[in-house]
């Protein structure tokens, strides 16, 4: 059509808003890889910033903390109204005691009439120290150790006196109407224990949390290397004091809330229980023949327990011999492996209105027996049957309670036992109207003390002169003489378990001027003494007034 053919064609442009369409290639998919660099390490200042403002606290700040300047161990002084100072003991002179505190730069002198009790740390036994191989008691409580050279019993002209030969006070002579005693052969009661004076190395708990620790949380304790049960035997005493039951139940979170109650708690020399089941227990180097004793304070119908030579810091378990203790009764138990059978029963006589006793223990672990007394005097024994092995694995010494009654357990005294029988035994002790002598085989014998001379005893007999070679001799006890007593009103406890009844009239590092009313003046080494005692006639504060248990 030639119309068509002449038409000129022009290009027009799209409607706005159109896009020009593209080619769509496809492309191969490539996973690219990025390497990435590790960054340096950035130190970081995590310590806390102080604000130079200062802070708004309301309160007090703490004292600083004085530190002991005399050593390791501080000396103790005690007043009469049982105000307590630490520090160090420097001597005395002229009636006053002169004491350093480690906060005040200059001695501090205290008139003797205000005192109470000193207790000496400051001096160490010196080389030439021995052991005596003899024990004097005397009629007025003194008890002497030193070695026995000769004793005459004298006449009504010529009084006799006894010659002891000790390191710490040269040779003593010793009026023969002064004796009580005279235990040769015997290198005096060796006190292994003597206190409390605080909770460190006592380890407290109660048995309900050790019980509930082994049921819930074995797994955790049995790698830490703790027996389910207790403590195991002759090992230290955690630092905090506390029993592994509790330490695991501390480590759940699972610490009863009685807990803490119910534990023995320490205050002014005494350990106190108001709570069922609470232990208090250490472990002691124990000898095989020795004597446990303590005073025990209560309230209402106690009821308590004392575990001997434990391997475990429980009431009722592990291997022991277990004392059960009420008002009426006492019971002993051995516990093999923690089953217990009873070897007996004796009555305490600790019925109301009593409130407070001294209770001591003897035991002889080769003899297999155990003795209590009750302020001195015996109530009863106990002993294995031939077949039986001692029941004791441990050297452990447990208390606990049985009831919620308030008990105070203070005044422990833990000696070697030289394996006589106490006082209060007639088979074994003397009437007091004669002298007597019981031998090493336990016979015995009475009559009029001669004198002891070239290692042999002499005594008249009811029938005849016999002289006794003095390794025999178990103890000696003199009949009741007339004898002079009166004397100062201080005493000094010695080291060896000793008692000494004396005036100080100097004390010097180099020597205590001491006087005595049984054998005079004499000059002391201070190292001997671990304590001094004042003003005996004068009333003690009781430290328990007010306290909470004892009203």
């Amino acid at each position: 059509m030639p119309l068509l053919a002449s038409a000129a064609f022009k290009r027009v442009p799209p409607p706005p808003g159109l896009v020009p369409q593209r080619a769509q290639i496809p492309v191969a998919r490539k996973v690219i890889r990025r390497e990435i660099l590790p960054m340096p390490p950035v130190k970081l200042d995590l310590r806390p910033r102080q604000d130079r403002q200062p802070s708004r606290l309301t309160r007090r700040p703490l004292p600083a903390v004085v530190k002991n300047q005399g050593g390791a161990e501080q000396d103790k002084l005690q007043f009469l109204n049982n105000n307590l100072l630490t520090g160090r003991f420097l001597g005395f002179k002229e009636g006053q005691l002169v004491w350093q505190h480690p906060a005040v730069k200059i001695p501090i002198p205290f008139e003797a009439g205000s005192l109470q009790r000193v207790d000496i740390k400051g001096y160490d036994i010196p080389p030439t120290a021995r052991k005596h191989t003899c024990t004097i008691e005397l009629a007025n409580g003194d008890e002497l150790q030193g070695d026995l050279v000769s004793m005459d019993a004298g006449s009504k002209d010529k009084p006799g006196h006894l010659v002891l030969d000790t390191w710490y006070a040269g040779q003593l002579r010793i009026p023969f109407n002064a004796l009580k005693r005279i235990t040769p052969g015997v290198a005096g009661s060796s006190t292994i224990y003597a206190g409390p004076e605080s909770m460190e190395g006592w380890a407290t708990g109660t048995q309900a949390a050790q019980m509930t620790v082994n049921m819930q949380i074995q797994q955790r304790v049995l790698p830490m290397g703790v027996r389910p049960g207790g403590l195991p035997g002759n090992v230290p005493v955690p630092a905090n004091g506390r029993l592994p039951g509790d330490q695991a139940l501390a480590i759940a979170g699972r610490m009863p809330a009685n807990t803490v109650a119910q534990r023995w708690r320490f205050s002014g020399g005494a350990f106190y229980s108001r709570g069922n089941s609470a232990i208090i227990a250490r472990n002691f180097e124990l000898p095989d023949k020795v004597k446990v004793e303590f005073d025990l304070a209560w309230q209402g119908y106690f009821s308590m327990g004392v575990n001997l030579f434990a391997d475990t810091f429980a009431n009722y378990a592990g291997n022991a011999y277990s004392l059960r203790l009420d008002s009426s009764n006492a019971y002993m138990y051995r516990m093999i492996n923690s089953s217990s059978s009873q070897m007996g029963r004796v009555r305490s006589g600790l019925q109301s209105p009593r409130t407070k006793a001294r209770i001591s223990l003897c035991v002889d672990k080769e003899a297999k027996s155990i003795i209590m007394l009750v302020d001195g005097a015996k109530v009863g024994s106990w002993k294995e049957t031939a077949t039986r092995e001692f029941a004791g694995k441990g050297k452990g010494i447990v208390f606990y309670s049985r009831n919620s009654q308030p008990m105070r357990v203070s005044n422990i005294h833990i000696s070697v036992w030289d394996g006589s029988m106490p006082d209060g035994n007639t088979d074994t002790a003397g009437n007091g109207k004669e002298d007597f002598l019981l031998f090493s085989n336990n016979d015995s014998i009475s009559g009029e003390l001669l004198g002891i001379k070239d290692g042999k005893v002499s005594l008249q007999a009811e029938f005849r002169k016999i002289n006794v070679p003095l390794e025999r001799i178990a103890r000696i006890d003199l009949k009741q003489r007339q004898a002079d007593l009166t004397g100062p009103l201080s005493r000094g406890l010695l080291r060896n378990n000793g008692r000494m009844m004396m005036t100080i009239k100097d004390w010097k590092s180099q020597g205590v001027e001491v006087e005595s009313p049984i054998f005079g003046t004499a000059t002391v080494n201070p190292a001997i003494f671990n304590a001094i005692e004042f003003n005996l006639d004068k009333p003690r504060r009781d430290p328990n007034d007010g306290d909470p248990f004892f009203p």
